[in-house]
């Protein structure tokens, strides 16, 4: 069997027939047009299976994997492991890519074989894709003498292009090596953040990076998200991946450590805005103090109390920070999530 340029590896669980049909469409567009698609299946309902059945017909480079609902971790690891091309790349169900994403990178890998090509990302609301192509393209090359430079931005978003698109800290709007895709897996433990760690193990694994400044890729707004579902385990689903984190970067490492604290913030707003605040959990006071004493005092969110804070330059993030010491962030948070609500009921 001949094997295509690339694979495409879309997983899928239960998505709306018009919002997979954007996605597929996007994939079976491409101006490039050696690839494969695999789409597994992870566990949906029936009526979403009839989905998946029709679109199948539509294209002979399509592979539908069918399995129990395990994850998108362990979906992603099938999809790679099924694989036929000579690079992969991810797509989310629910998103789109833009037509020239592979025409594009089959472009730059005839020039180098590149282990690894990041390219944008997209925040989008409607169905323009269009619109996004920009005709300035910088190209950013790395090697284990350098790449730890494009660390920081994996754990917070930073790098962004000037029409709005930036370098995502997702496994999506990437091109890398299948033997490197098969060498790191996605780790099935981590239910938040398992795209941030295979990130980081990913590019301490590759030898030959490139980024590129072009949005290929579309992220359409998902309320369903899992890291804005309400979840009772937050506290340790986010202490897990923290955890997990620190095993792939060196925090002795200035944008680095800056770039982790910032992490760690954002994980304890997810876990106000995902457990403390919601009220279909009804957290009785004394367990809401035995919370707080732990987020305010405990690893890994101590790291926060550390001197080293003050080598962070952001005005906000020392803000944060300090409030955080002063036991205080909670209320900062939970004002946040006031507002947000109201402008939700406005």
């Amino acid at each position: 069997m001949r094997k295509p340029k690339f694979s495409v590896i879309i997983p899928y669980y239960n998505v709306k027939k018009e919002i997979f049909l954007r996605c597929i469409g996007s994939v079976i567009n491409q101006t490039f047009k050696d690839f494969e698609i695999i789409i597994v299946n992870d566990g949906s309902e029936e009526n979403y299976n009839k989905i998946l059945d029709c679109v199948v017909k539509k294209d002979n480079r399509i592979r539908l994997i069918n399995k129990d609902n395990e994850g998108v971790s362990i979906a992603r690891n099938i999809g790679v492991e099924k694989s036929l091309g000579e690079y992969i790349l991810f797509v989310d169900a629910d998103d789109a890519i833009l037509p020239y994403f592979l025409e594009n990178a089959n472009s730059i890998l005839k020039k180098k074989d590149y282990d690894l090509i990041i390219g944008g990302n997209y925040y989008i609301e409607n169905n323009e894709l269009d619109s996004y192509k920009m005709d300035y393209e910088p190209y950013h090359e790395f090697d284990n003498n350098n790449k730890r430079e494009i660390v920081p931005n994996m754990l917070q978003v930073r790098y962004f292009f000037k029409n709005g698109g930036h370098i995502g800290r997702g496994p999506v709007s990437r091109v890398v090596k299948r033997d490197k895709a098969k060498e790191v897996q996605f780790k099935p433990s981590l239910k938040i953040g398992e795209d941030v760690v295979w990130n980081l193990e990913l590019i301490n694994t590759c030898d030959s990076i490139l980024i590129i400044d072009k949005v290929w890729y579309l992220n359409y707004n998902n309320s369903s998200s899992a890291t804005r579902k309400p979840r009772l385990d937050a506290i340790n689903e986010a202490e897990r991946q923290l955890k997990e984190i620190i095993k792939y970067i060196d925090l002795n490492d200035d944008d680095v450590y800056v770039a982790y604290c910032e992490r760690v913030l954002e994980e304890l707003k997810r876990i106000f805005f995902t457990l403390i605040f919601k009220r279909e959990f009804k957290i009785k006071c004394k367990k809401k103090c035995k919370i707080y004493s732990h987020l305010y005092n405990d690893s890994p969110w101590d790291i926060l109390k550390e001197k080293k804070v003050k080598k962070i330059k952001n005005g906000k993030t020392r803000l944060k920070i300090k409030m955080y010491n002063l036991k205080v962030y909670s209320l900062y948070m939970r004002l946040a999530f006031l507002k947000g609500r109201l402008k939700k009921i406005c």
